[in-house]
């Protein structure tokens, strides 16, 4: 079972020369059942495939390109329990699984390949350890290339193990624990970044604290391939506060790019952003470069209420997209969150039973600043692009946007609200800063309640979506 829906912006294609037009494509329903994880792998070979996970079984969803169902199979790991580290698919041929399982006084540590018909290709067995815990949890993170992994475990507060790991050629790159004798992992580590040719970046941020901000800096640590040497950068902030941080590598420029907004005494205000780079093989660290915001700026973001605006609030950045030149373009939203707690209704029986804590929570996730930012720090151009989302007790889920590339211009997909029946539109940004507000379609009717986060580009003209509804996911095929 399929739904296409062929849609136009308005009017017949003779009325408007630069009319688009998009394909929707809908895939039957699967109920989630028990799910507390699904990922979509992406097309492998003519052939889409999602990965859900249930805790107690794996199992995995295949689709053709038109999202007809095809089948639906368990992925068989034995009958012990596995914790999933994570899945990827480094190619369109086959993809990976990585997991950690207990086996008696032991937690092993497997990655398992298949190919688009679940065909085990190839198993490693990463690392065996002795450990009196059930089990252990890596977290992982992807080159931009998907053929290079880092997995880390941080469960002690002063250290850090790391496992760089090839996909591609199925081989354990490099492997260590790192000890930081003078920073807390849970609240000093910014970022952690894996390059395409497996470099690890390890950011750290300390004494971002008004009594200790003469002393504020951002701490890297690098390791690469071939050199059991980790090498370590420090960077000075220059007596400012910093209020929000977003780190990419940049692949194309060889280089760590790092952005962010800071203040000076409210840490609840940003006055401006900051841009700095690392680069590990001679250079390294360039002085960062901070600019305030200008009244111009504040005025397009909150227009009238300027007036006892004295910087930007509840923005912060969420995505930074890496220009040819070495630049960036910084995409910040406002996002804000409300608790409210009941007080009716209460009585001891409820107390005890935990509910006398419990809260609701509203989500707002409004207005899009975009700042293009040359190489050295200055700036290029922003804009200011409105939107406004609200919802409640669905920790946002279906809020915020999509960042779709294409080879002449970015897009911004999201929802126009958060209901069941509601438009889905988009932002169209130029490389000269030029927008353009388009709305795509709706979703009257059509039961779907679309999830931009979780979406992923296919192709240059095309992309996946996840719609979540009544504990029911399908797959939602937009292409142009």
């Amino acid at each position: 079972m399929k739904l296409i829906i062929r849609l136009l912006f308005i009017g017949s294609f003779c009325l408007c020369s630069q009319l688009n037009a998009q394909e929707i494509v809908v895939s039957q329903e699967i109920l989630l059942k028990n799910d507390y994880y699904y990922e979509i792998l992406g097309n492998l070979d003519g052939r889409i495939l999602l990965l859900r996970d249930n805790v107690y079984e794996i199992h995995v969803e295949a689709f053709d390109e038109d999202l007809r169902h095809k089948w639906s199979r368990k992925v068989d790991l034995g009958k012990r329990k596995i914790y999933t580290a994570g899945a990827i698919a480094p190619n369109n041929k086959e993809f990976a699984y990585f997991y950690t399982q207990r086996n008696k006084g032991e937690i092993d540590f497997f990655v398992r390949k298949y190919d688009n018909d679940l065909q085990l290709q190839d198993s490693m067995l990463i690392k065996r350890e002795k450990s009196i815990s059930f089990f252990k949890k890596y977290n992982m993170v992807s080159s931009e290339d998907k053929t290079k992994l880092l997995f880390t475990n941080q469960e002690k507060d002063h250290e850090v193990e790391i496992l760089a790991f090839d996909v591609e050629n199925m081989e354990l790159m490099y492997e260590g624990i790192i000890t930081f004798a003078d920073m807390y992992l849970r609240r000093d580590l910014r970022s952690i970044q894996m390059s395409n040719e497996g470099e690890m970046f390890l950011m750290f941020e300390k004494d971002n604290t008004k009594l200790k901000k003469k002393k504020h800096q951002f701490v890297t640590y690098y390791m690469a391939p071939g050199n059991d040497n980790i090498k370590e950068f420090t960077t000075s902030v220059e007596e400012h506060l910093s209020y929000d941080v977003h780190v990419e590598y940049d692949n194309l420029n060889k280089k760590l790019v790092y952005a962010g907004f800071y203040t000076d005494k409210n840490l609840l205000r940003a006055i401006g952003y900051y841009y700095g780079s690392l680069n590990p093989y001679g250079e390294g660290v360039q002085e960062i470069m901070f600019r305030e915001f200008d009244d111009v700026l504040l005025q397009d973001v909150y227009g009238k209420e300027l007036k006892n605006k004295k910087g930007l609030t509840d923005f912060s950045i969420e995505k930074i997209v890496k220009r040819v030149d070495g630049g960036i373009i910084m995409i910040c939203e406002m996002n804000k969150e409300y608790s409210r707690r009941p007080s009716y209704g209460t009585n001891r029986r409820s107390a005890e039973a935990g509910y006398l804590g419990s809260s609701w929570v509203d989500y707002y996730s409004e207005d899009l600043l975009v700042m293009a930012v040359h190489p050295d720090g200055e700036e290029h151009w922003n804009t200011v692009l409105r939107k406004k989302q609200y919802s409640q007790d669905d920790a946002g889920a279906f809020s915020s946007f999509f960042l779709f590339k294409t080879p002449t211009a970015i897009k911004l997909l999201y929802n126009d609200e958060i209901k069941n029946e509601n438009t889905v539109s988009e932002y169209v940004l130029s490389a000269n800063g030029k927008t353009e507000r388009n709305s795509l379609f709706s979703t009257e009717y059509q039961k779907l309640k679309l999830r931009f986060k979780e979406a992923v580009q296919l192709t240059h003209n095309s992309c996946l979506v996840p719609s979540e509804r009544n504990s029911r996911l399908s797959l939602v095929r937009i292409s142009y």
